[in-house]
Formats: structure tokens, sequence, C-alpha cells
């Protein structure tokens, strides 16, 4: 089964997670707040990696933290 990333996470919940570049969708339990690395935004997650916040998307991100992680 083939479908693209958008396609799946249109048939998710705000409430399940969050689409913060194209090639990622992030779970909610996941996301411990957004963070900087070189300059650039990320979502850091509980675990201490770090996922890419498109800057077109950040707005909708911080949106979306003080929503489901405030």
């Amino acid at each position: 089964m083939r479908a693209r990333l958008s396609d799946i996470v249109a048939q998710t919940r705000p409430d399940d997670g969050i689409q913060p570049h194209r090639s990622w969708w992030v779970a909610r339990g996941t996301v411990a707040g957004l963070d900087r690395e070189s300059g650039k935004p990320v979502l850091r997650l509980t675990d201490g990696d770090a996922v890419p916040v498109a800057r077109g998307r950040l707005p909708e991100v911080r949106d979306w933290i003080d929503t489901h992680l405030g």
C-alpha cells in the first residue's frame, strides 16, 4: 500500500500529533517542546531527538503546542 504522508495525516485528529515538516509526523506523546538548533526551529522530542520545523509551519506548530502541551 502506498500513500502520501499528507493523505495519512489528514486521517488523524489534531490531538494525535503534528506534521511540522513535509517529511515528518510526530505523535503528541513524544513532543517535549519547541527549540532551536543552529538557529533553525525544531521540535524537541522526549528522547532528546530533534525534528525539523518548516518555516511556513512554525505558527501552526506553536499554536498546536500551546493547545495540546501548554
